[in-house]
């Protein structure tokens, strides 16, 4: 069995889950964002303790590379980087939108375009497009929502916006055939598409990966 630990500290939910060939070992969550970095070292060990598992069995680290919190992403990537380093271990990197359109695929099947987003304070977000087979429409980007900004989006088809900056779309859009879902659980995914990346040996950089911010970290106190 093909073991990878999985690491995502990109949002307001701190995670760390143990897989096995693509499969969902065990999960520990942390619904404290201020508290990942304390939490991620502990929340590892136990996750290996109480699955009887030695860390050398690691084969891969996946870890969550952004759009999200800048603080949390610099968390849960330097400390991928140093247990790969540790281990001698390949790092793999998974972007959270397309970890999000991926899971409301899984969930919620059926629509024509998934739309994840998520939150990047006031109107902004961090956004991409889908279409109904997860081919990209819109790559990653920050967008401030605005009036008018998805006029005739909604005449194309079914619509699933998701993630913590889908709610902000009903003081944009009017009425339409579409559909926000805030939280949606990406743990599956994050497993299946970190071991996909495994068996095809996708790997990055351990020396010059960083976090995908989309945009520059300015100085502001509502900035995580």
């Amino acid at each position: 069995m093909r073991k990878i630990l999985h690491i995502d500290t990109s949002g307001e939910q701190g995670m760390v889950c143990l897989s096995g060939d693509g499969a969902l070992t065990d999960v520990i969550k942390s619904d404290n964002q201020k508290e990942h970095a304390s939490f991620i070292h502990e929340a590892i060990l136990d996750l290996l303790k109480r699955n009887a598992t030695d860390i050398q069995e690691l084969e891969a680290i996946a870890v969550t590379e952004g759009p999200g919190s800048y603080t949390g992403l610099r968390v849960g990537l330097s400390t991928a980087k140093g247990l790969c380093f540790a281990l001698n271990i390949p790092l793999i990197t998974l972007n959270a939108l397309e970890l999000l359109a991926h899971a409301s695929a899984e969930l919620h099947p059926g629509y024509f375009i998934y739309w994840p987003m998520i939150d990047a304070r006031r109107d902004e977000v961090f956004t991409a497009k889908y279409d109904k087979n997860l081919s990209v429409v819109l790559p990653p980007q920050a967008i401030i929502l605005h009036s008018g900004i998805f006029k005739n989006e909604t005449d194309t088809g079914k619509i699933l916006f998701s993630g913590s900056g889908s709610g902000k779309i009903n003081n944009y859009i009017g009425s339409g055939n579409f559909t926000a879902i805030s939280e949606i659980n990406t743990v599956l995914s994050h497993c299946r598409m970190g071991f996909n990346k495994l068996e095809k040996k996708v790997f990055v950089d351990l020396l010059y990966t960083e976090p995908l911010y989309i945009k520059e970290f300015y100085n502001d106190k509502n900035n995580t």
